[in-house]
């Protein structure tokens, strides 16, 4: 009886060492699995953050670039403002610019760069015209007396910039008048003063006080959005028409441009 009891004892103790080494493999089984689906899921996490990171690299490299770009972009602004200062270097600059809008708008025949008047003074540039008539052209850049009219910040800074503003205008219109508007040279009765800043030229056309006593001094303040019509008017004026008959009409005609 004992032997019997001792028998089923050891199958039973069988029984249960063989189910749980099968539970055991069961359970290595489903581990394995499941650390091979979380090393795969793990890799593709690991893939995918580092196609990311390589993504995001790329794009501050760039960024990088064009912040580098901005930066020297801001430096070479400067250093033409710095360069503008200088009376010569503005002179300079809006000639170039004048040479570039005569020669988008006009046969290279009709129009003359650095033209030598019989006074012996220089207009940077001269319109021909029919029966040898010319319309002096000179380029004005009233770029320090703007600026401080830009930065003004007090009631007080406006009001004494703006004096200043219009009386450097007044004096550079002045000066187109008395040089480059001559009989002796048959020029038509006014002149033209190219400005080559429309943020300046707003400056004049803005104010009707200033603009009138320009126009006063047979001088109108062109920029480069607006010398084109003033040409035109000019060039069609006077097609098929006797100059001499036709020059006070067409300055009514640009007089009233401003509007």
């Amino acid at each position: 009886k004992d032997l019997a009891l001792h028998r089923d004892l050891v199958e039973r103790i069988e029984r249960v060492s063989a189910d749980t080494d099968r539970r055991y493999l069961a359970l290595q089984q489903q581990i394995g699995a499941h650390l091979a689906s979380s090393q795969s899921l793990l890799n593709e996490r690991t893939t995918a953050f580092e196609k990311t990171a390589r993504e995001l690299a790329g794009h501050f490299g760039r960024l990088q670039e064009a912040q580098n770009q901005l930066a020297r972009s801001s430096e070479e602004i400067l250093d033409f403002q710095k360069m503008l200062r200088a009376p010569s270097a503005r002179g300079g600059f809006g000639e170039i610019l004048l040479e570039s809008l005569l020669a988008d708008i006009l046969p290279a025949d009709k129009y003359a760069l650095q033209y030598t008047l019989s006074s012996g003074e220089r207009t940077d540039a001269v319109i021909k015209l029919a029966d040898g008539y010319i319309v002096a052209v000179d380029a004005k850049f009233p770029l320090a007396a703007y600026e401080p009219l830009m930065r003004a910040q007090t009631d007080e800074e406006r009001v004494a910039a703006e004096r200043a503003f219009i009386a450097d205008v007044k004096e550079r219109a002045k000066e187109v008048s008395a040089k480059y508007v001559s009989e002796e040279d048959r020029t038509l009765p006014f002149a033209f003063m190219y400005v080559p800043s429309e943020g300046v030229f707003y400056e004049i056309v803005r104010r009707p006080a200033l603009w009138d006593a320009i126009v006063r001094l047979r001088v109108f303040p062109v920029s480069p959005n607006s010398f084109m019509p003033y040409v035109y008017t000019i060039i069609v004026g006077l097609r098929g028409l006797r100059v001499q008959e036709e020059a006070r009409t067409i300055l009514a005609k640009l007089a009233s441009f401003q509007k």
